[in-house]
């Protein structure tokens, strides 16, 4: 990897995403993406980096939790340690973003519903509970780069309330209208869209989330995300052993 831009005539795209509660992505992500890029990693706690066949980013990908410096977690409940993702996703979210909360707190009530829908494995080290930490991961105030960092123009994002990698596509998701987007921005996501085959941008009416009698907004996406548990062999928890994740991570039943 390394400093590319966003599409070439070989079709070759690097996309950097910086996510999170960052003040200023553009002095952050040159020191993230050095590091990042110096130890191949695809996620950290702030920084994404998607090429075609990076794996897709899910509950129990590494890198966004910080556990890379620890040993196995010894927590028993599966529910116990859903709740500690739960609460670490909402610290990536600004307490003044009402609407990126409404939305997160639906996402997860939704992706445990929708494990139920998985039939029972006959192997009894696994339970039906176990794939939730296969949902996809959301990636909170994200902000997309769009031109390589130089010294002779300033370096510029695409914003999106969230994004998700699904190993496929980028799914980037605006709540609210389109139309009450400032064209500065406007204009940095069209860019986006048109360079970047990978991207699929996603609005949804600010009133879908904010509504009192409300479930999550599913309408708006495809099977493959709904239905995340697809292709894989196994479920997986967080900080399991990287051999473990190499090997069954995207992977098709065969």
């Amino acid at each position: 990897m390394g400093w590319r831009r966003l599409c070439y005539g070989d079709g070759y795209i690097t996309t950097f995403i910086v996510y999170g509660l960052i003040t200023n992505p553009e002095t952050v992500i040159k020191g993230l993406v050095a590091n990042s890029l110096m130890h191949n990693e695809h996620l950290t706690s702030n920084l994404a980096v998607v090429t075609d066949g990076t794996p897709s980013f899910r509950l129990n990908s590494h890198g966004w939790m910080d556990f890379k410096n620890v040993g196995p977690i010894n927590i028993t409940s599966t529910v116990t340690m859903f709740e500690i993702i739960r609460e670490k996703i909402r610290s990536k979210i600004s307490p003044f973003s009402k609407i990126v909360n409404e939305f997160i707190h639906d996402y997860l009530n939704y992706i445990e519903t929708q494990i139920t829908h998985i039939p029972n494995s006959k192997d009894e080290l696994f339970e039906q509970y176990d794939w939730i930490f296969s949902g996809w991961l959301p990636l909170t105030h994200a902000h997309i780069l769009i031109n390589v960092p130089n010294d002779n123009e300033p370096v510029e994002f695409a914003e999106f309330d969230l994004c998700y990698w699904t190993g496929r596509k980028i799914l980037c998701i605006n709540l609210g209208s389109s139309s009450s987007i400032i064209q500065s921005k406007k204009r940095k996501i069209d860019y986006l869209k048109k360079s970047n085959p990978l991207v699929e941008i996603i609005t949804i009416p600010k009133n879908i989330i904010l509504e009192k009698e409300k479930n999550f907004p599913s309408e708006f996406f495809d099977t493959d995300f709904k239905e995340f548990w697809n292709g894989l062999k196994i479920p997986l928890g967080p900080n399991q052993p990287p051999v473990l994740s190499q090997y069954f991570s995207d992977q098709s039943i065969k």
